[in-house]
């Protein structure tokens, strides 16, 4: 499964999710009805003429059922609508949720230190931003999660066990398991289940209540055994006390219904992810033998926190109990990635006997064309198979950017202050005038202590590789989002502010908007992310044209090579459509923005043809510059579309 086919299979899946809650929602009301119905009937007085044993009530009353599927769905509608807009913020809230701390992204602590080097390999090997890393420092437990919406707004969570007791390899196997989460959609379908399930289980919690509320009246509703059957009519209280018994039966009932979807949804998702891990890190013993130091050790994979058992679909491995477990048995997951496993689970206490494993070997450093150490894949195809199925060669080439930094720049993206002053440093303009007006400008508006780490930064940022400036802004993402609502405001300001300092927007420029203010923009509140819902090509067919028509321009003079490189990639789009290409003198970034805003709420399936239009764009020449390539990662960005970093040849 491709990542398009991916992203679709979980669009399906969550429409199915409402299915499944539909039919239980169904059974609830029903059940309900009928415990109603029945404590109706039993309140009545013995001499009242409606007076009639449980056998006479009725199966169909209209107004009572009317009044219980009213009640009912109003309740289970409103906690989850509570729960699911608890959980809008993203992955941020479950893992605070669940007692999660952010790690410090200039940590010095070894094992903390190993993780964060473990997920910003992975995340620019992948083409996401660089998710924060959130610690369960009291878990003991082998554990981890993803959580969040997309990927631009994912988040890690991991356990205090996992980090102490996992070697490197055994990480990055659990890490690689957790990024096919964040590329196969599996994240924001997580959440809707979690939504929809604590609907339910708030009839269980007002039938606990009632319970509690009541408990000077015994269990079967009577005040006392001698008490008559015409008293025990007229005594609310225990009628209040049988309807609380229900709703608290009935509530977990479908609670347990809920858990055997989310169960039945996830387990095939975790063996997914295992292979995709394998696939990703080449490494099958890594994600082997985590998965049996889980087995061998005491505290297992269990979370203690209380909400733990709200989230436990989206964990690593089993997180409470093993009734309706969300995740297969240890065994079948450890036979599947590593048939040669001898069926032991090691503690992981002792120096545990694993069978070392070369790592992928990592290219040879020298004057890389672009800073990209590894070769170009030349064609749409060899492109568009990397998206949302990164390689091992593409941990190498992650891993290869991220030594090749100096360390100021690699300290300052680690640093939320000196952050900043990287972004500006890059955005500084190579015409002394203008820089000079940009200069004064953060002078004025900055604090001197970010302004002076601003002013270090500038001759070891003009040094660097053009390649490597869009992989250093992902790596700052994360401690960028460590400011407050109004530093990030002001940081903003001062952004827009220097790229608009000669009053025009360079490609580059562009880029960086796309992959910090428009990735923080919506982290902060300042902006939206609409719905996917278009998914016939005609309805964008204007704005395909606008994208493919700048892309062919960019770094082609040649008139006759700038229409090939359009018609061959409206081809990619749709042949059966034929749109006109976009006259040069028509074309601008700030349209070519708008545009891609709109193919942004583009379907998967619709996404695959935009995407495979503009890569065809760029790379069908066989020669691909750095411009390009930022550009086209700035287009896949927008479209949610993971690219990971490859080699380009500067013309």
């Amino acid at each position: 499964m491709d990542f398009f086919a991916a992203q679709e299979h979980a669009r399906r899946q969550s429409s199915f999710l409402v299915v499944y809650f539909a039919l239980g929602m169904l059974g609830l009301v029903a059940s309900i009805y009928f415990v109603v119905a029945i404590l109706f009937r039993m309140n009545t007085p013995d001499d009242s003429p409606l007076a009639m044993t449980i056998a006479d009530v009725p199966l169909f009353y209209p107004n009572l059922l009317a009044a219980v599927a009213g009640a009912t769905s109003a309740v289970v509608g409103a906690g989850s609508l509570y729960k699911i807009a608890q959980l809008s913020k993203g992955g941020e809230t479950v893992a605070l949720m669940l007692g999660g701390r952010p790690i410090n992204v200039d940590t010095r602590d070894p094992a903390e230190r190993k993780i964060l080097n473990i997920v910003e390999e992975m995340a620019i090997a992948s083409g996401v931003p660089v998710p924060p890393v959130y610690l369960l420092e009291n878990e003991q437990g082998i554990n981890a999660f993803a959580a969040g919406h997309k990927p631009s707004d994912a988040v890690i969570g991991v356990t205090r066990g996992s980090i102490d007791l996992l070697t490197r390899d055994e990480l990055q196997g659990v890490m690689g398991h957790e990024f096919s989460h964040i590329l196969n959609g599996d994240m924001k379908l997580n959440l809707r289940i979690t939504g929809l399930i604590y609907g339910i289980l708030v009839i269980s919690t007002i039938g606990y209540y009632i319970l509690r509320s009541q408990q000077n009246v015994m269990i079967f509703g009577l005040s006392s055994s001698r008490q008559g059957r015409s008293e025990s009519k007229g005594d609310p209280r225990a009628l209040f006390m049988l309807f609380g018994l229900a709703l608290f039966v009935l509530g977990y009932i479908g609670v347990i219904f809920g858990q055997l979807i989310r169960a039945a949804v996830s387990r095939q998702r975790e063996y997914l992810a295992d292979a995709s891990a394998v696939q990703f890190t080449r490494n099958p013993e890594g994600i082997a033998y985590a998965l049996a130091k889980i087995g061998g050790w005491s505290a297992g994979s269990r979370v203690a926190e209380a909400h733990a058992g709200e989230v436990s679909h989206m964990f690593f491995s089993t997180a409470v109990s093993q009734l309706f477990a969300t995740h297969p048995p240890l065994a079948d997951r450890i036979k599947r990635v590593l048939p040669q496993w001898d069926g032991t689970f090691p503690d992981p206490r002792q120096a545990a006997p694993n069978v070392a494993v070369p790592a992928p070997a990592k290219p040879k450093r020298g004057p890389l064309p672009g800073g990209f150490p590894i070769p170009f894949p030349i064609g749409t195809q060899g492109v568009l198979q990397k998206v949302g199925e990164p390689r091992p060669e593409n941990i190498a080439t992650a891993a290869a950017i991220l030594e090749s930094l100096s360390p100021p720049i690699a300290d300052a993206s680690h640093e939320t202050f000196s952050a900043q002053g990287l972004v500006y440093a890059l955005l500084l303009h190579a015409d002394q005038d203008v820089r000079s007006r940009q200069l004064t400008h953060l002078q004025r508006e900055l604090k001197p202590s970010i302004f002076e780490a601003t002013l270090k930064l500038v001759p070891t940022v003009q040094a660097m590789p053009a390649g490597s400036r869009l992989p250093t802004v992902e790596l700052a993402l994360p401690a960028l989002r460590q400011l407050t609502r109004g530093q990030y405001t002001h940081f903003r300001d001062n952004i827009l502010n220097l790229v608009h300092a000669d009053q025009r927007i360079t490609l580059f420029e562009f880029v960086l908007q796309i992959f910090v203010v428009r990735c923080l923009d919506e982290q902060f509140g300042l902006r939206k992310s609409k719905p996917a819902k278009i998914s016939k090509p005609a309805e964008v067919s204007d704005e395909v044209a606008r994208v493919i028509s700048l892309l062919a321009h960019v770094g082609n003079d040649d008139p006759a090579v700038v229409r090939a490189l359009y018609e061959k990639s409206w081809k990619a789009f749709d042949s059966n459509l034929p749109v006109p290409m976009v006259a040069k003198d028509e074309l601008n970034l700030t349209a070519f923005g708008d545009a891609l805003e709109h193919l942004a709420e583009a379907v998967p399936a619709l996404k695959r043809r935009i995407t495979s239009a503009a890569t065809a764009c760029v790379v069908e020449d066989a020669v691909v510059s750095v411009a390009e390539f930022e550009l086209l990662r700035a287009v896949a960005s927008v479209l949610e579309t993971p690219m990971p970093p490859l080699q380009v040849t500067p013309r």
